[in-house]
């Protein structure tokens, strides 16, 4: 019925970063850069149903992830308030077991001081 693969990753972020306001709330920003990740462990949780009786299961293990991530980034905004950007350029998983994959994520980020 469900599959959920989980992936927890540590990120290192080099970013150039632009303002136009020394007060960062009333300031544009602009920032573009590169994102480094490291995989700390990933999770396959399963839930189905065989003759009429539920089943959940949980298992770790490395299915096939890449352990290394690195991804372009680009992100504008104002104030608190940010849109980006994020494109890997390594693959999602290993590509001699899986198709290639390659991760594009957006998304809004709220700044707090």
């Amino acid at each position: 019925n469900k599959n959920v693969l989980k992936s927890t990753f540590i990120e290192i972020p080099l970013l150039i970063d632009i303002n136009t306001h020394k007060n960062p709330s009333n300031s544009m920003h602009i920032s573009f850069g590169v994102i480094g990740a490291y995989k700390l462990g990933s999770r396959l949780k399963q839930k189905y149903t065989i003759e009429g009786k539920d089943y959940k299961d949980v298992s770790k293990g490395h299915y096939h992830l890449n352990p290394l991530q690195a991804y372009l980034t680009a992100r504008i905004g104002f104030g608190d308030m940010m849109i980006f950007a994020n494109y890997g350029l390594l693959e999602t998983f290993d590509s001699k077991r899986t198709p290639q994959n390659y991760p594009f994520t957006i998304g809004i980020q709220w700044l707090f001081d």
